[in-house]
């Protein structure tokens, strides 16, 4: 019999930047890492995420949870900070992110995971380094079109390493080993793919503490709608690319009022609204959570260009019917969503033709759409 004393807990520290992120973070926590002892690393870079961190530290769920600053910190670099840079990672104990870890109890672990690999991603790894010269590197999915995700080894990356490996230093890159994803029989990059378990609605533990953080608290019945419209940010942006004709037309099809809109986080429109179309209230909490806690499996998410649809709903057990209508709308005009566009369409074609994310489907003319 193994003696489970004699084992010791390997330690792990997750960064998470986004929503998405810290509920595969809190996933991956409940099974495949529940023996270990796992810190969560929570920046600023989502909405509102002071509170929620403040809300996760106390639900202790994780053995640490700690806040990083870190929104806008690697942009607007000079010259000269970035030659400093080299030589800090290169050959320093410390270097300017440092204070990424300020507030960690310990700064010796066994693995750190993150989704982007950045700049300061290799402060804190040539920091950590110092404290358990074993310790690995791995990235975690940030969503079905993350499967792809190139991590561009700049010159600069591959100075710091050689500088490193010259002052009998580890490099990142060396010790690059896993990638953490729902679906790893489709990941063909050069790293180890290791299964995260699909997500349960039915999990209690995880549902209450996801209804926690987010302050999640009912209002809406999303069982009246039958569509749920996913806007993008365009509009707003002063780059229209139809939607709002495409939504008045699909609610003249299949009814007003089966129609529920979700808007875009930094959306000022009001055409919804006007044109008598109802819009989700529970705008402050991202729908990852709102998935999570009602029970969305009458419902079709139809969008054109927003990823909300392609996140969450596509590494739960039971996932609600997409309708991505693109095609159906002026997107090619602007040169950055044709490339998204695109982008989508191999990756829904590559699950597909592996038997996965059958729940998606592409309209390109109104014969492809539904009727009430």
């Amino acid at each position: 019999m193994v003696n489970r004393k004699a084992i010791r807990m390997r330690r792990i520290l997750i960064f998470a930047n986004t929503y998405y992120q810290l509920i595969l973070a809190i996933q991956m926590k409940l099974t495949i890492f529940s023996e270990d002892y796992v810190c969560l690393a929570l920046s600023d870079h989502s909405g509102n995420a002071e509170n929620v961190f403040e809300r996760m530290e106390k639900e202790k769920f994780f053995d640490e949870c700690v806040f990083v600053r870190s929104k806008g910190v690697i942009q607007g670099r000079g010259f000269w900070q970035k030659c400093k840079e080299i030589v800090q990672l290169s050959f320093f104990k410390k270097n300017d992110y440092a204070f990424y870890l300020k507030d960690l109890h310990s700064l010796s672990f066994d693995e750190l995971i993150c989704y982007n690999l950045e700049v300061d991603i290799y402060g804190i790894f040539s920091i950590l380094s110092g404290y358990n010269d074993k310790i690995q590197y791995s990235s975690y999915e940030e969503g079905m079109l993350s499967y792809d995700n190139f991590y561009y080894d700049s010159t600069k990356f591959k100075l710091i390493r050689k500088l490193r490996k010259m002052a009998g230093k580890p490099a990142i890159f060396d010790r690059y080993e896993k990638f953490y994803c729902v679906y790893p029989e489709l990941y063909q990059g050069f790293l180890k793919p290791v299964a995260i378990p699909q997500i349960s609605t039915e999990n209690e533990r995880l549902k209450n503490l996801v209804a926690g953080i987010f302050r999640i608290q009912g209002g809406v019945d999303y069982s009246k709608y039958k569509y749920i419209y996913f806007e993008s940010v365009y509009d707003t942006e002063g780059r229209g690319i139809g939607e709002l004709d495409f939504l008045l037309n699909f609610a003249d099809r299949v009814g007003k009022e089966n129609i529920l809109v979700k808007k875009h986080p930094r959306s000022t429109v009001h055409v919804f609204e006007e044109n008598g179309i109802a819009v989700d209230t529970n705008s402050s909490a991202p729908f990852e959570a709102l998935q999570l806690n009602y029970d969305m499996k009458g419902c079709t998410f139809v969008s054109a260009m927003s990823g909300s649809v392609l996140s969450i709903n596509s590494v739960v057990e039971h996932p609600s019917p997409v309708l991505m209508i693109y095609p159906m709308t002026e997107y090619a005009k602007y040169e950055d969503m044709k490339k998204f566009a695109m982008h989508v369409q191999d990756v829904i074609d590559q699950f597909q033709k592996n038997g996965k994310l059958m729940h998606i489907s592409v309209a390109h003319t109104a014969d492809d759409l539904p009727q009430k």
